[in-house]
């Protein structure tokens, strides 16, 4: 789609090219629950239907517009950059356009932009793409991904998903499975590929939450006085005599319980 002279989208040649691979873009609807999305896409795969026009599709549409913004405000927010845009990777047979890369605590991540619906869940985005990014992670060696995600036009997040072996190998299952249907012109199993994996983690920004800022000034401030009480602690501990069921001095008093256990309480 063109707007003002800028392309947005695959172009022409960049979709026939895809053709003989599976892409990281359609692991989603091989590893999904919808037969019938699946079934479509090994009908184009096999040549028996024209690829599906999204160029009148408003969100896939949409978030190829937005993408730049996607990455522009999480450079914004993070402060972190993101470089490799658009970088094509593949093997004989899987193959990923990239959105981007990041440098994330010294390790490089792979950067998905997503825009979703204002009414959408954004646990449920991250479901639905876990197998696009395992793809992008097993293509470039990455160990994690993290997926930015504009939440209709009021809300925005990004989430960092980690590599995990054990769901890989059932995406990478399903998706060999499909590959041969497709080689072997073999419809594919109406029945639900891979379950989603079951857990994934946040990545939160409290800047600007006073009670955050509050709490963590106070944690800084008393940090090395909280790890000095912890030495002394331990070093007054070390100095009660084994057969002492009670020791006092310079205004602490040192009690050891039916159990052993050693316990410092204030003489005042």
């Amino acid at each position: 789609m063109l707007i003002d002279g800028v392309s947005y989208g695959l172009s022409a040649e960049a979709l026939a090219e895809r053709k003989g691979f599976i892409n990281a873009s359609e692991a989603p609807t091989i590893c999904g629950g919808d037969a019938e999305k699946r079934h479509r896409l090994w009908m184009e795969k096999t040549g028996q239907v024209e690829p599906e026009d999204l160029s009148d599709v408003l969100p896939v549409q949409m978030g190829s517009y937005t993408e730049p913004f996607n990455v522009a405000w999480f450079e914004k927010v993070t402060g972190m950059k993101v470089t490799g845009r658009q970088d094509v990777l593949h093997n004989d047979w899987l193959r990923a356009t990239l959105d981007g890369r990041v440098e994330y605590n010294g390790e490089t991540a792979i950067f998905e932009a997503k825009h979703i619906g204002a009414f959408s869940k954004v646990d449920d985005a991250v479901q639905r793409y876990l197998p696009q990014v395992h793809v992008q992670m097993y293509l470039t060696g990455a160990g994690r991904a993290i997926l930015s995600i504009l939440h209709g036009t009021q809300n925005y997040e990004w989430v960092m998903v980690e590599w995990d072996d054990a769901y890989w190998a059932s995406v990478l299952k399903a998706l060999e499975d499909f590959r041969d249907c497709v080689a072997f012109n073999v419809p594919p199993s109406d029945a639900p590929v891979i379950a989603a994996k079951p857990t994934t983690f946040k990545v939160y920004d409290m800047t600007g939450q006073n009670e955050w800022a509050s709490y963590a000034a106070d944690w800084i401030a008393s940090k090395a006085a909280a790890d000095t009480f912890r030495a002394a602690e331990k070093n007054i501990k070390a100095l009660v005599p084994e057969d002492a069921s009670e020791v006092a001095g310079h205004n602490i008093i040192v009690k050891r319980s039916k159990a052993g256990a050693l316990s410092i309480r204030s003489a005042a």
